[in-house]
């Protein structure tokens, strides 16, 4: 994939969801995210899933070519 695509994909990102995705690429695991952002697992895993959708991926390891 291409960088316009990637970027053009955070562009769409929310605030809250970049904060994720940076979190994500340290290869944290849910339950770390959550602690670290004061949420709860249920919610970081919502976050999780919209970024793979907008992303087009089905799993971290996908997630992982566009970092």
């Amino acid at each position: 994939p291409g960088m316009m695509y990637v970027s053009s994909i955070m562009v769409s990102l929310t605030k809250k969801e970049r904060e994720l995705l940076d979190l994500i690429s340290e290869h944290l695991p849910n339950e770390i995210i959550a602690s670290r952002l004061g949420i709860s697992k249920r919610t970081v895993e919502n976050y999780v899933s919209r970024i793979f959708d907008k992303f087009n991926v089905k799993n971290r390891y996908e997630l992982g070519r566009y970092l």
